[in-house]
């Protein structure tokens, strides 16, 4: 991504939230809260804050699904789904007995804030690159959402380990039960990259450690992208310095986490996310080619 800038893509994200929250039709998938602080982060951006305007008008939502399929054809439901089933897998640990939770690279999501408020005895950490992270701090900040145990910290992890910058935050606890999530981050990261991320987690001091995260699958001709996608979304995605870089079959996933010390519990695809939230909704596309997963460490001996 563009040193001085927020990311292009966590903007999308946040703006696809808030398209979805405006169709009445799938309104229900986003809850008021959720829809108050996106809008509150997206302020910061007067081309946001427009788009934000004309969605719930009628015209934009009936070309909206005509737009979106000349690009990636069912994306913004996909990565409203995505944020749900994700934040099911954190209450699930949280209730469980997870007390600390890691974002890696929350982008303009705004489940920590929401999280942190909910659970003040757990304690969550929140990372991201400074330009991003600074938008959204400001934006928490006038919403009155940054939580005493809320940490966001502004890590550039090509310059950084994520062990390592991790560690050196104050806040965090080495000895509590903790659960990473990492949405939307790994495709970006070349496989090198892959491999020292999940190693810095594997070796991690805490006592009982989980991963949720997302991964790109790519496809029959090797490509990596959301099925049905324009080749422009490729362009564009290099062009913002943001382009997919890592993928992986879904056939090799239990191998591929074995390997490096853990074992897969859950996972998810548009197919399951259909059936979990949108029982008897028809006609809504979702995109398809990105996957979801959540594992636990192995125990060690």
């Amino acid at each position: 991504m563009r040193e001085n800038s927020p990311s292009a893509t966590a903007q999308i994200v946040a703006l696809n939230v808030a398209f979805i929250a405006a169709r009445p039709e799938l309104t229900h998938l986003v809850d008021a809260e959720t829809r108050d602080l996106n809008r509150e982060i997206l302020a910061y951006s007067r081309r946001s804050r427009l788009w934000i305007r004309i969605s719930g008008q009628r015209l934009f939502q009936r070309a909206f699904p005509a737009f979106e399929a000349c690009i990636v054809p069912g994306m913004a439901l996909h990565q409203v789904l995505r944020k749900l089933w994700l934040a099911e897998q954190v209450q699930r640990g949280l209730d469980a007995g997870i007390t600390q939770v890691v974002i890696l690279g929350g982008g303009f999501d705004t489940l920590a804030a929401r999280m942190a408020r909910r659970y003040p005895s757990a304690q969550f950490l929140e990372t991201d690159h400074p330009a991003t992270q600074a938008v959204k701090r400001r934006a928490l900040e006038r919403a009155g959402y940054l939580a005493p145990n809320l940490t966001l910290a502004s890590v550039d992890f090509n310059l950084h380990p994520v062990k390592e910058a991790i560690l050196g935050l104050p806040e965090f606890r080495p000895e509590a039960p903790t659960l990473f999530l990492c949405e939307g981050v790994m495709m970006y990261l070349d496989p090198a990259a892959i491999d020292r991320l999940f190693a810095g987690l594997a070796s991690f001091p805490c006592p009982a450690l989980s991963l949720a995260f997302t991964y790109m699958e790519p496809g029959t001709d090797g490509r990596i992208a959301f099925a049905g996608s324009s080749p422009l979304v490729a362009a564009w995605l290099r062009w913002r310095k943001e382009n997919f870089t890592w993928g992986l079959s879904r056939t090799h996933l239990d191998g591929f986490l074995a390997a490096r010390g853990f074992s897969l519990e859950q996972e998810a695809d548009d197919a399951t996310l259909r059936d979990r939230y949108l029982p008897g909704v028809r006609g809504a596309r979702i995109a398809a080619g990105e996957k979801l997963a959540f594992a636990t460490r192995m125990a060690t001996t």
